[in-house]
């Protein structure tokens, strides 16, 4: 019984580095151009990947502090991803510009990445670094998550503040 414990341990932790790696990805944004995930992963910075619907409650009280953070932080970019089918790619359009967010919002309305990393629910949010290392993943949204995600930014974010800092002393 032990040795089957341990082996389906292995095979587990197996599993979960082997998600460890955000793939790339090219989505249209909702002006129709290709964007690719690729052009937004700097050095010392992160991306938040967001998958949203416009169907969905909590996704739509999650995007305006995404908005918040995305102009709160220099060293962060916000990606949020609709999973809205095409026939409801205006009513997407709507909400972005009627809230005025400043993210950047892209469409997967086949649903191809949201397939090829099995998530089957909205919101899902995932902190990734430029080396494209997942670094946080979070299902769902409540009030106060948001305070949540800042600490997590934060956390990953202090480190490269103090090397720099010391980088600069050095100077």
């Amino acid at each position: 019984m032990k040795k089957i414990l341990i082996v389906l341990a292995l095979v587990m932790a197996v599993s979960l580095f082997a998600e460890d790696v955000f793939p790339n990805f090219s989505l249209e944004n909702i002006k129709g151009d290709k964007i690719d995930l690729e052009d937004y992963l700097v050095d010392g910075e992160l991306v938040i990947i967001d998958f949203w619907a416009t169907w969905c409650k909590p996704c739509m009280k999650e995007l305006p502090e995404l908005d918040k953070i995305d102009k709160e932080y220099d060293k962060v970019t916000v990606i949020a991803i609709s999973s809205d089918r095409p026939r409801h790619v205006n009513k997407v359009k709507r909400v972005i510009r009627s809230k005025n967010f400043g993210f950047i919002t892209l469409l997967d309305s086949d649903k191809k990445l949201q397939r090829e990393l099995n998530l089957k629910t909205v919101p899902r949010t995932i902190i990734i670094d430029s080396q494209r290392q997942i670094l946080y993943d979070h299902s769902g949204f409540k009030i106060g998550d948001e305070v949540e995600l800042k600490k997590k930014l934060d956390s990953f974010l202090q480190p490269q503040t103090e090397k720099e800092i010391q980088q600069e002393t050095e100077l």
